[in-house]
């Protein structure tokens, strides 16, 4: 007898396959471009900013170098033990006057020129000004202060000139129109225009004091003379 099997049915319509996601494809050469990119940039702006505090840092001191120069040059041309302006006195001090001022201003501009730019200039140009400014003011008070003393020079020659001159002319001393008496009023004009000029007034202890010194003086060459040509009755008198 034949063996029957039931077989099970397949159903022979398509089934689904089961589906698998690809790997996503990327640029990686873009990718790493940009990335390089970037990280140059960022080295040059850091060897650009170091390039930068370098040269500010080459700037600064350059201009301290000059201006430490623009120093030692104003500290001899003024206070030199030997020939130092603020050493000079009298008429020396004033007729020098000008060619130290030159000489200062001839130093900036010499020292100046060993600038290597625009930014160093402006930082030497910016502390120059300000040392040669203290450096004028002081050639100016100096030579302020030894005009005045020149001036006394002047007028303690010409006061002592006139009380010669007096004596030399003591024949009229009691004649209040002649050479004596001429000779004496311009020794006292002297004082008194210095005086004045000064501001000291003829009641001031140094104003009686200096006319009081040169009419001394004057009397006491007159007699002097007087008695070495014996005339002793015109000494008395």
């Amino acid at each position: 007898m034949a063996m029957v099997y039931d077989l099970p049915t397949v159903d022979a319509s398509p089934q689904p396959s089961q589906q698998y996601a690809a790997p996503e494809s990327k640029n990686f050469n873009a990718e790493q471009t940009h990335e390089m990119g970037n990280a140059v940039t960022k080295a040059g702006a850091a060897v650009l900013s170091i390039a930068q505090d370098m040269q500010n840092t080459v700037d600064t001191a350059a201009a301290k170098e000059m201006d430490n120069k623009l120093a030692d040059v104003i500290r001899t041309t003024l206070t030199n033990s030997e020939n130092g302006y603020l050493k000079t006195a009298g008429k020396a001090a004033v007729d020098g006057r000008a060619n130290v001022e030159k000489a200062l201003k001839d130093a900036v501009k010499g020292i100046g020129e060993g600038s290597e730019n625009e930014v160093q200039t402006f930082m030497f140009k910016k502390a120059a000004a300000s040392r040669i400014q203290t450096a004028m003011g002081q050639v100016g008070m100096h030579s302020l202060e030894q005009a005045k003393v020149y001036e006394a020079a002047v007028t303690e020659a010409r006061s002592k000139g006139f009380r010669l001159d007096a004596v030399n002319n003591f024949a009229g001393w009691n004649d209040k129109e002649g050479l004596y008496a001429k000779n004496k009023a311009g020794m006292l004009n002297e004082i008194n225009q210095f005086m004045n000029k000064n501001g000291i007034e003829k009641d001031n202890p140094i104003y009686k004091a200096s006319v009081m010194e040169n009419t001394t003086k004057l009397h006491f060459d007159t007699i002097k003379l007087m008695l070495s040509m014996e005339k002793t009755q015109d000494a008395k008198d």
